[in-house]
């Protein structure tokens, strides 16, 4: 793939894997310090992104360690919106103000790994913002993004459907079916491969002029 791209210009670049589950942080690092060698053995052109372990010992993998590499960004995923307890839509949520995220943020910035390397949060976003009654998930949501600007970081906002595995129609935007959910994963392979063939021509034959 890097081959194929590695003189394409709109390519900004790789993000190797989504949402990295590693063993270890030794496996993590060895993995992706396999795929930082072979990209670079046929493209020094395109940015080379790292994901940080999102699930299993997150504060301990992290992003597997350092690397020898200077055109290399990092980036997560930030869902982390409220302190415990963070079932669905619980009453008792309570959002991390401002000054907790500055904190938060100032101390992640300022690990070995993490230290004078761009960061982009490919995915943020309140968990709750669908079902509070207040605005404060909405408030949160300021809040972050004001923090990260302060600390020069990239992000994408990702709340388009409710984190727990369903689609809402309170959020972003509206997709009322998917073959991820709403029973769709129960269905054969070949059901699932003609359901998004459809969606992808509705989306190619959409009229997009706003």
């Amino acid at each position: 793939m890097a081959k194929r791209y590695a003189d394409n210009p709109t390519i900004a670049g790789y993000d190797v894997i989504n949402e990295p589950t590693a063993p270890s942080k030794a496996d993590l690092h060895a993995f992706y310090s396999d795929i930082i060698s072979a990209i670079r053995s046929v493209d020094d052109n395109h940015i080379i992104i790292l994901e940080r372990q999102q699930f299993d010992d997150v504060e301990n993998v992290l992003f597997g360690g350092q690397y020898n590499e200077d055109n290399l960004m990092l980036s997560f995923h930030y869902y982390e919106d409220f302190q415990e307890p963070v079932e669905e839509c619980h009453p008792d949520a309570i959002y991390y103000s401002e000054s907790e995220l500055t904190d938060m943020l100032d101390n992640f910035l300022l690990l070995d790994e993490v230290a004078d390397r761009p960061v982009y949060v490919g995915e943020y976003g309140a968990i709750n913002l669908p079902c509070v009654e207040d605005e404060s998930a909405l408030k949160w949501t300021g809040d972050i993004m004001k923090v990260m600007n302060e600390h020069a970081m990239h992000y994408t906002y990702f709340s388009y459907k409710n984190i727990w595995g369903y689609w809402n129609p309170k959020s972003t935007v509206y997709y009322p079916l998917s073959p991820l959910f709403e029973g769709w994963k129960d269905q054969p392979l070949e059901v699932q491969i003609e359901f998004i063939k459809s969606q992808i021509d509705d989306i190619l034959t959409f009229n997009w002029t706003y």
